[in-house]
């Protein structure tokens, strides 16, 4: 009859609302709703400080936030340099995957500078197809479309066209 009690009282799930979403409770592990809360500096600070104002340990601060106790241990030993780095960001400088090819990066972003410079216009097929050139053939580089965009977002380039038309209209049409 006792394991019957406690079979029943694992099944049993509770919900909790929390402003980042629904939190699903079962038997002691949080389960998520599925939706992922990013945890920006700001929000790194908020937790670290709950932890510290309401002296809770790591296990019960993670519990409460939905995030893993590792997470916490490591924010308690970078919060240095999460203090220092801007709030909204996710990720302290240096974090992330690292490039695979650094070198052919600025090159394709000097030939494509390059080329603007002459007035010839630079679409994504050129570069994608230049990124393959200065690659060569034995690697297993693809430059995909995903790739292009990336590399346009990590170096602030746009490939948009040029256009003749006047953005703003002359002043004697205006007056008409």
């Amino acid at each position: 009859q006792l394991d019957e009690l406690k079979e029943e009282r694992v099944e049993k799930t509770t919900q909790k609302s929390t402003k980042w979403g629904v939190k699903r409770f079962k038997a002691g592990r949080v389960e998520s709703s599925g939706c992922y809360v990013a945890n920006n500096n700001s929000r790194k600070l908020m937790i670290l400080q709950k932890l510290r104002t309401e002296k809770w340990s790591n296990r019960k601060t993670a519990k409460h936030f939905g995030v893993s106790e590792s997470s916490i241990r490591k924010w308690k030993k970078a919060e240095l340099e999460i203090r220092a780095a801007p709030k909204s960001a996710k990720r302290l400088p240096g974090g992330g995957r690292k490039l695979q090819n650094p070198e052919r990066d600025q090159a394709l972003i000097e030939w494509m500078d390059d080329n603007r410079k002459e007035g010839i216009a630079v679409d994504g097929t050129m570069m994608k197809v230049q990124a393959k050139k200065l690659t060569g053939g034995g690697d297993s580089f693809k430059a995909s479309n995903g790739w292009l965009t990336r590399l346009k977002k990590r170096y602030g380039v746009s490939t948009r066209r040029r256009t003749s038309v006047v953005q703003k209209l002359p002043q004697d049409l205006e007056d008409r």
